[in-house]
């Protein structure tokens, strides 16, 4: 068999090389599109990382209002050994307690090439009906501190809420007006109660941005709950005096802050 040649055979390399060089491109392009898929978001960031909040510390205070008869307080458990500790804060948050303080402490961090402006802090509140509370519970007052960051103090039951902010010095101010940089980071602590006796609050507070210029509000809350706090009971209600009950263990959980009863 003679194999065909000449002009023939000339004129099929054309499109054979065509098609070729188109497979070879859509392969490439295919490994290219795969390796950007796969490209690690640490490597080159396909989505602009959001600002975050990072909780510091949640304290719930020592004194509540609890749904529950005083009789029933008159055994706590084995470990609730100290009358101003956290685990006896989790013993009557257990027992459906609502603190009459609460103090949240957060940090602001940022990864964003553009800067990121905290204007301030803007309350939701709702007010509830349950649990009703019928038993006081003295703790041992609220903490005071000398606060060195950014705060806010917060009575949840004023008509509007009514949040007074104070910058890192110690100054009233009406708005943050802080101005975060890529890996910065900025503390702040809030301290929230009610001024009247009785009521019952569910709240949540947003921290209100400028992100590349774009508002944008990042939710404070107690895990994605809303927090809880209840203006203390009247003089006339049921009172239990844990201080006068169990120890102070002030000292002792300063030394051994990893005792389960503090």
């Amino acid at each position: 068999m003679v194999r065909a040649s000449g002009p023939a055979h000339q004129r099929l390399e054309g499109p054979v090389r065509t098609v070729a060089l188109v497979g070879g491109l859509v392969a490439i392009l295919g490994t290219v599109l795969g390796a950007v898929v796969a490209w690690p978001d640490d490597w080159w960031p396909r989505h602009l990382p959001e600002p975050k909040i990072y909780m510091k510390d949640v304290e719930y205070g020592s004194s509540f209002g609890v749904p529950v008869a005083a009789d029933a307080l008159n055994h706590p458990p084995p470990d609730v050994r100290f009358a101003c500790a956290d685990r006896t804060s989790a013993w009557l948050r257990s027992v459906g307690g609502v603190p009459y303080w609460v103090s949240v402490e957060f940090v602001l961090t940022t990864e964003r090439p553009e800067s990121v402006v905290v204007l301030g802090l803007t309350p939701h509140v709702r007010r509830i009906t349950s649990p009703p509370l019928r038993t006081d519970v003295q703790g041992c007052g609220v903490p005071t501190a000398l606060i060195q960051e950014r705060s806010a103090e917060f009575v949840v039951d004023s008509q509007p809420p009514k949040l007074e902010m104070t910058d890192e010095r110690g100054r009233s101010v009406d708005r943050m007006g802080l101005n975060l940089g890529k890996g910065e980071a900025a503390d702040f602590k809030l301290e929230a109660y009610a001024e009247q006796t009785g009521g019952v609050y569910e709240w949540t507070v947003d921290l209100d941005l400028l992100v590349g210029g774009e508002p944008k509000s990042l939710t404070l809350s107690d895990r994605g709950k809303p927090f809880r706090i209840a203006g203390a009971l009247p003089d006339s209600a049921p009172s239990v005096n844990l201080p006068a009950r169990l120890q102070d263990g002030f000292t002792h959980c300063r030394e051994h802050p990893q005792d389960p009863s503090c």
